[in-house]
């Protein structure tokens, strides 16, 4: 089943971002989110970026998701 994932924001285009995931850099649809800039971090669910997160809140669940 799938979920989101907290990932980092490396550039911006329009409505897509290159974002870093645990399996490399992914162009995504932040199309949901408003304002997003470089170093952002958002939840992404696919291809699609459905939230924008605290960097404090993004790094602790990827630690938690890391430890499973």
């Amino acid at each position: 089943m799938p979920y989101a994932k907290p990932v980092k924001v490396i550039s911006v285009d329009g409505k897509k971002a290159l974002v870093q995931t645990e399996h490399g850099k992914k162009r995504i649809d932040a199309s949901l989110i408003g304002n997003i800039s470089p170093g952002d971090y958002l939840l992404l669910h696919d291809s699609l970026a459905v939230n924008k997160l605290e960097k404090d809140d993004a790094l602790e669940t990827m630690e938690k998701l890391g430890s499973l």
